[in-house]
């Protein structure tokens, strides 16, 4: 004699719709990861996220990163090697001189290395390109005296330590700037 899942105890039914989670929780966890993995640096989960990160999302990213009202913006800059163009996206928040980038993942970065050995790029930003000076590498607090709430709010949350300075290059070249010590 079959049971139809009408006649199964409710305790039962429930288990069965439970053994997957779904995919808003999944997000929640993997954000909830992120999150600790950035907080802690702990490799291996950072690595493998970076990983993941650069086969993945960056070409999803791209496709919209720049664009007027979205954080995300595109840095252009040449390999410090092959002499390539590479364009890599990031979250940038805007101040009076030029950017602040956070850094998650620390500062080994190539897209870092390559403006900091070439001295200049350009970074695409709200629908407008400007070209930017070599990167400085600044802390938590001279970022935060830049950065508006919500953004040090999300900085706090994720525990970021590390920080990239962005000034345009107009800027650096008149020696003008409302410069943080």
């Amino acid at each position: 004699m079959s049971r139809s899942s009408e006649s199964a105890p409710a305790a039962a039914r429930s288990d069965h719709n439970r053994s997957f989670p779904s995919f808003g929780q999944f997000l929640a966890i993997a954000l909830v990861v992120a999150i600790i993995a950035v907080r802690f640096q702990i490799r291996e989960i950072l690595v493998p996220l970076r990983s993941f990160n650069r086969r993945f999302a960056n070409k999803f990213v791209l496709s919209f990163a720049g664009e007027p009202g979205t954080p995300y913006a595109v840095i252009r800059h040449l390999g410090r090697r092959s002499g390539e163009r590479y364009e890599t996206p990031v979250v940038a928040a805007p101040t009076a001189d030029g950017f602040i980038i956070a850094l998650p993942y620390g500062t080994d970065l190539d897209w870092l290395r390559n403006l900091q050995a070439s001295g200049q790029g350009k970074i695409f930003y709200g629908g407008a390109e400007t070209s930017i000076a070599a990167p400085e590498l600044i802390d938590e607090i001279s970022a935060f005296l830049l950065l508006p709430e919500r953004w040090r709010l999300i900085c706090k949350l994720f525990g970021i330590k590390h920080y990239a300075r962005l000034r345009t290059r107009s800027v650096v070249e008149t020696g003008t700037s409302s410069s943080v010590s």
